[in-house]
């Protein structure tokens, strides 16, 4: 039971949640989806939708979305 309000919110519940959690919503794309109707960034959005194209997994997708994020928002 998370919920983001914010990219900040979001990156820090990243860090917390099960990677199970995160495949299962990096690959329904619910990351991506709101990342673009919220925030209006459609690059951090692509940079989402290459990792799960990559088939990322485990705590390489949990490393690879901090990363994103971290380096386009310095979190």
């Amino acid at each position: 039971g998370f919920s983001a309000e914010s990219l900040k919110d979001l990156y820090e519940i990243v860090k917390r949640v099960t990677v199970e959690s995160l495949e299962f919503h990096l690959y329904r794309e619910d990351f991506e989806n709101w990342i673009k109707a919220a925030f209006k960034d459609n690059a951090l959005a692509n940079e989402l939708a290459r990792l799960r194209n990559a088939n990322v997994k485990g705590e390489e997708l949990r490393k690879g979305i901090m990363t994103a994020m971290a380096e386009k928002y310095g979190f």
